[in-house]
């Protein structure tokens, strides 16, 4: 968005993902709201220690709302988890969720950055959404972003049960959506 001059192509899942903390100032229907139960026990402090004793629960747990009809076995969830042994994971998700909720200051040098992107600026690029069609995680529907995209575009919903994990649980329609993104 604010340098497409670095960008050949785009593939996106869940579509167009740029926020601001000024649009999460308003409420969403209460169904939406649920769906963001965690952002909200992470605001806690009791959230970041539940978070920090059970990261690799709370990760599973999240795996299985976001891709309900996904049935990943024990070994490809595990090889995953790995990647959450780092030890700055638990700070970094923690302020994540808190910052996107105006409870914690950003990294000032980056204020101006943000202001840009609190503008929600179009993406000239040539761009592939896709979405799972079992996508369990908050997501807009594809209508309400759609305009965003003023290059070349195109919207793919992946189906078979495929959820928010589309390039693990789909690797070829997502490998195929970068080939096909080249060539826009």
């Amino acid at each position: 968005a604010l340098w497409p001059e670095r960008v050949k192509a785009l593939v996106a899942v869940s579509g167009y993902l740029i926020g601001s903390q000024e649009a999460g100032k308003a409420p969403l229907p209460p169904a939406a709201e649920l769906q963001w139960w965690y952002q909200f026990y992470f605001a806690t402090e009791r959230g970041r220690l539940g978070y920090e004793k059970n990261t690799h629960d709370f990760a599973k747990l999240i795996w299985k709302l976001a891709s309900p009809q996904w049935n990943f076995d024990d070994a490809t969830y595990e090889r995953s988890a790995a990647s959450l042994q780092n030890p700055d994971h638990v700070a970094v998700s923690i302020f994540n969720y808190r910052w996107r909720l105006g409870l914690v200051k950003g990294e000032a040098r980056y204020d101006a950055l943000e202001k840009k992107l609190a503008a929600f600026p179009s993406i000239s690029v040539p761009t592939i959404t896709l979405e799972g069609d079992a996508n369990g995680a908050p997501h807009p529907p594809a209508q309400a972003y759609a305009k965003r995209f003023t290059g070349k575009y195109e919207y793919r919903l992946i189906t078979g049960g495929v959820g928010h994990n589309l390039p693990q649980e789909a690797p070829k329609a997502f490998a195929q959506a970068v080939i096909d993104a080249d060539h826009l």
